[in-house]
């Protein structure tokens, strides 16, 4: 626990220093501190193996969006390490330049897997790729 608080103090005064920096510093235009910049890394969705296969969907009414440029996203039933849940559908507004890639339900070697959904980055075709 110690050696976590410590990490988080290094990682924290890390960010301060390049958030505290001359502007030129923080863009990458020269300094100390051109190499400080922050990324987002896309993990694969995680599989998660499930007692078998979820229940049938429920219906639902898709009511109007809150806003502007909503997306929609079906009820899906999610495994919440016991048992799948009822995730209603609803309206959401998307990360910039990303899809909602619905769960998946399948079976791997036999066994059956749940792997939630999540937004993905969108691809340069339009399309997102699993």
């Amino acid at each position: 626990m110690r050696i976590r608080g410590h990490l988080c103090l290094l990682v924290f005064v890390l960010l301060l220093l390049c958030y505290s920096a001359r502007p030129s510093a923080r863009l990458g235009v020269g300094g100390a501190l051109e190499g400080c910049v922050a990324t987002v890394e896309e993990r694969p969705p995680r599989i998660v193996y499930v007692a078998g296969p979820p229940p049938p969907p429920l219906g639902e009414v898709r009511g109007a969006p809150a806003a502007p440029g909503m997306v929609w996203v079906e009820g899906y039933w999610h495994w919440n390490g016991v048992q799948y849940v009822w995730i209603p559908g609803h309206w959401e507004s998307p990360p910039a330049g990303h899809v909602w890639i619905a769960p998946s339900y399948t079976v791997v070697e036999g066994r059956h897997a749940y792997r939630a959904g999540t937004w993905r980055l969108r691809a340069r075709g339009g399309a997102s790729a699993r």
